[in-house]
């Protein structure tokens, strides 16, 4: 009999990547996560072919995550103000704090594997609905090649 995974046994742990420890927390309660891998193609045609050509050209990734936020102290909060920056000096309206960090994401499949890469976080967006739980949807980008696949 063959296994079958559901969003239940899918968690997502996080770290700051330039962290001289880095030790992976657990990003409170994800409802979902996903990560895309692309790859362009590169034409490789010559002016006697009949048919076009290709080879492997360079690969992007990237994903998506959605947190429930329930507090300052969350992990859903770690991650948001990763990319939500505020400013240095209030009298300095456009100058906010350093260049965000890249955080490492652990996509972990329960009994089946994780994968791990380091990422940039391209978008944070926090919405507020009457009858639902306030959410945080994070994007991001993949820096060079994933680091581990174990799935």
């Amino acid at each position: 009999m063959s296994n079958y995974y559901s969003g239940q046994q899918g968690s997502l742990w996080f770290c700051p990547a330039n962290a001289s420890y880095p030790v992976p927390v657990k990003a409170g309660q994800v409802t979902n996560w996903s990560i895309q891998v692309s790859q362009s193609a590169l034409d490789t045609t010559v002016l006697e072919d009949t048919d076009t050509t290709f080879i492997n050209g360079l690969r992007t990734t990237t994903g998506n995550c959605r947190l429930y936020y329930y507090g300052t102290n969350s992990s859903a909060s770690q991650l948001i103000r990763t990319i939500l920056l505020p400013r240095q000096n209030s009298n300095e309206p456009g100058i906010a704090a350093s260049t965000q960090q890249n955080v490492i994401f652990k996509l972990k499949v329960d009994g089946a594997g994780e994968i791990e890469a380091e990422a940039l976080i391209t978008s944070g967006a926090m919405a507020m609905s009457i009858g639902e739980v306030l959410a945080v949807d994070i994007e991001f980008q993949v820096q060079g090649a994933i680091k581990s696949v174990t799935i």
